[in-house]
């Protein structure tokens, strides 16, 4: 845009204290779905993009390249994520969800983390055989 750099982060946040019971939750999240599914596919595509060119990138605390994910986990070894053992990436509720390949947790990130909601498509386009 007119030579201009920008620098977006996205975080995930909630509302579903609105309303009854679970009401707010079926009400809105059709909607949170919908419009979460395009932007941050789009944000994705353009990391992915930078990351299979070679460029190194940092997500929610996470050092990604094309070989490997890499972070520290709180007090905890730090975790290694490459196409040998990773399993998936999803949202679990309001984080983000990394396991191995027997469905076993490797990291979860906070949706509040910046741009943690990018890493399913980043990870899974990655890293998934």
């Amino acid at each position: 845009m007119n030579g201009q750099k920008f620098k977006i982060k996205v975080y995930g946040f909630s509302i579903w204290s609105i309303g009854a019971k679970g009401s707010a939750r079926r009400r809105w999240s059709a909607l949170f779905d919908s419009i979460f599914d395009i932007v941050a596919k789009s944000m994705a595509v353009r990391m992915l993009n930078q990351i299979k060119q070679g460029a190194a990138v940092n997500i929610a605390g996470m050092d990604i390249n094309l070989n490997e994910a890499s972070g520290q986990r709180i007090l905890r070894d730090p975790i290694h994520i490459t196409k040998h053992n990773f399993g998936g990436c999803v949202l679990d509720g309001y984080n983000v969800r990394i396991a191995d390949r027997e469905g076993r947790k490797l990291y979860t990130t906070s949706d509040n983390n910046p741009n943690a909601l990018l890493l399913p498509y980043i990870l899974n386009d990655l890293f998934k055989n």
